[in-house]
């Protein structure tokens, strides 16, 4: 016995999915009761079939492919800011987050009341595990030196955000 994950339901004339369609997929014995996939599957829409054979006659047969999806999860672990004033004035702003998209959008904003000093967003190439990912701002001469601000980060994607705030000293 087989099971197989596919990112399309098209299967080939015997029943297996084309390969370029082929997500996952792995041996399974008949009194396993479960079975993940090796690696974690991005959000999105995907089939799975399973191989089974006949041990009396040896032939195989699949069963038609069935849909699942996975939704977007999206984790802000954590946001830090450490402050440098040599050899340039600069914050360095680390975000500790996970996504299950490929490109997930990070918004991060600065501001002083309703003034906003500093608004960046990009896209970073998502993890399904935990990772690191670090911005840089450098402040202009109008904002002094030890200034109180708020810092949101937010990370989005198919609808879902998630969004942390801190307070920070300009560097």
């Amino acid at each position: 016995m087989a099971i197989y994950i596919a990112n399309k339901p098209d299967v080939t004339p015997a029943g297996a999915f084309y390969s370029a369609n082929w997500v996952d997929g792995a041996e399974v014995l008949p009194g396993d009761g479960e079975w993940s996939p090796s690696r974690g599957l991005y959000a999105g829409r995907y089939w799975w079939n399973v191989l089974t054979t006949d041990p009396s006659t040896s032939a195989f047969f699949y069963s038609p492919p069935s849909e699942f999806t996975i939704p977007v999860a999206l984790r802000l672990y954590g946001v830090a800011a450490k402050r440098f004033s040599s050899p340039r004035r600069r914050l360095w702003v680390v975000v500790r987050a996970s996504a299950n998209v490929k490109h997930p959008l990070f918004r991060l904003r600065l501001g002083k009341g309703g003034r906003v000093v500093w608004n960046v967003a990009r896209t970073a190439d998502g993890s399904i595990r935990p990772g690191a990912h670090n911005f840089y701002w450098y402040p202009g001469p109008r904002v002094k030196q030890g200034t109180r601000l708020n810092l949101t980060v937010s990370i989005s994607s198919g609808g879902v955000t998630r969004t942390r705030s801190i307070a920070v000293r300009a560097p």
